[in-house]
């Protein structure tokens, strides 16, 4: 699917008045607008994090950063990863039993939702747009959250000799 993008930018012209110009821009893949170098570097952040996941859980992406807020992945996006898991986008992802609160019906009884033999929560994970710090070097910021429970990644991405490489730490962790 694509999209025709309009934007404004600000002319100034020999006499000092600024003014608009509407550019029709280029056909762009709807949701992620992202160059191919930062989604490549995206998608190595979440792979490697994935590894550090359970097999058995769905992973759901939500893409972080652009200037509309988050964004659902494209399914080009999700055919680039090599996680073992299942990849999906956020708006797509399977129901979450675990909870710290019971929902209770209108006269206060307690609702219980029970899953099926064997369900893994789904894990929602949260990535940043990369923020380079050189030619091919970019910062990854990524927060998961798996039920009840969740952890920041800072990731380290690099693309080196036609590879890319991401080394990810958990620098922060939650129960909420």
């Amino acid at each position: 699917m694509s999209v025709t993008s309009k934007f404004c930018i600000l002319v100034v012209v020999t006499l000092g008045a600024p003014g608009c110009a509407a550019v029709a821009g280029q056909g762009v893949e709807a949701g992620l607008t992202a160059s191919d170098m930062e989604q490549q570097l995206m998608a190595a952040a979440v792979d490697t994090i994935a590894a550090m996941m359970s097999a058995s859980a769905v992973i759901c992406v939500t893409l972080l950063g652009g200037p509309d807020g988050p964004v659902e992945p494209t399914r080009g996006f999700l055919d680039r990863l090599s996680a073992r898991q299942e990849a999906v986008p956020s708006n797509e992802c399977p129901e979450t039993y675990q909870s710290m609160v019971t929902p209770v019906d209108s006269l206060g009884r307690p609702k219980v939702r029970v899953p099926p033999a064997g369900y893994v929560d789904p894990y929602q994970l949260a990535v940043g747009r990369p923020q380079f710090e050189a030619v091919g070097y970019a910062w990854i910021h990524a927060r998961q959250v798996q039920g009840t429970h969740g952890q920041d990644h800072l990731c380290m991405v690099e693309s080196y000799r036609g590879r890319i490489r991401a080394h990810c730490t958990v620098v922060g962790r939650w129960v909420s």
